[in-house]
């Protein structure tokens, strides 16, 4: 991996352009059911932050270089209040440790990568 995030972040959207641009030249998608891939990466949550944080940032470099209404866009909304999210994923923390109900840490991880995710948007886009 990159060292830096400015060097990591330019790579997060790269599959997806290929992806597109390779449907546009006539690339067909098939669905085939006996298929198995398995995509692992165990990491924890601190780790997963930093990555939606890089990618924040390839969205928004992305979204330079394929701005709305261009059908590439993200179409990322990065106004979403970051106080917010922060606080959404600390109420969900303390209901995960008082109830112990997994739907409340899913709630926190959710909250918690949605603001690094648009931090990394904002820090890159603004």
């Amino acid at each position: 991996m990159p060292r830096s995030r400015a060097a990591a972040s330019s790579f997060f959207f790269a599959n997806a352009e290929l992806a597109l641009r390779l449907r546009d030249r006539g690339m067909e998608e098939r669905y085939e059911p006996r298929s198995v891939a398995i995509h692992e990466h165990p990491l924890t949550l601190e780790e997963r932050t930093e990555t939606m944080f890089m990618g924040g940032r390839s969205a928004a470099i992305h979204d330079r270089i394929y701005p709305p209404p261009h059908r590439y866009a993200t179409r990322t909304d990065a106004s979403a209040p970051l106080l917010g999210l922060s606080l959404s994923a600390r109420l969900a923390g303390v209901r995960h440790r008082l109830r112990a109900r997994e739907q409340d840490e899913v709630e926190r991880y959710r909250a918690t990568l949605r603001r690094s995710f648009l931090a990394g948007y904002r820090a890159e886009a603004w």
